[in-house]
């Protein structure tokens, strides 16, 4: 896989986002959400569109109106898992899909020491580890 993308210029996924909150008073995190977005890598931009649509905007805030949301993320996860194989944690969770075509499921965790998430807020950001799933089919 990391061969293949190395090479590959153009191509389109279907990204899940699940975000979570946590209240002043909340003990633990709730899910407060799931965005579902088409990314498409051409030419090292991305671009983003609701499912099933033609209509593409290089900034997902004109879709996602509320709540942390970024760009070049997508990209920087495919280069990192699979090109500099930055994965402190890969876990198969099983097939999922309805028979006809299944997907491969993985959870993944990257290092924080090679791969670390860069999070700006104004002028202030931090380096956090990076962590998430994604289906092969």
């Amino acid at each position: 896989m990391g061969s293949v993308l190395s090479r590959l210029d153009n191509y389109t996924c279907l990204l899940h986002m699940s975000r979570y909150e946590q209240g002043r008073r909340d003990l633990v995190l709730r899910k407060a959400d799931t965005v579902r977005l088409q990314v498409a890598a051409l030419a090292g931009r991305e671009y983003y569109a609701l499912p099933g649509s033609t209509a593409s905007v290089t900034n997902p805030r004109s879709l996602v109106r509320t709540g942390l949301i970024g760009t070049g993320i997508f990209q920087g996860y495919a280069h990192s898992i699979f090109v500099s194989r930055g994965i402190q944690k890969l876990e198969f969770l099983g097939a999922d899909g309805d028979g006809e075509r299944a997907l491969l499921r993985y959870r993944f965790t990257l290092n924080l020491a090679t791969e670390p998430l860069e999070i700006r807020l104004g002028q202030r950001s931090a380096q956090v580890s990076a962590k998430g799933e994604f289906w092969l089919g």
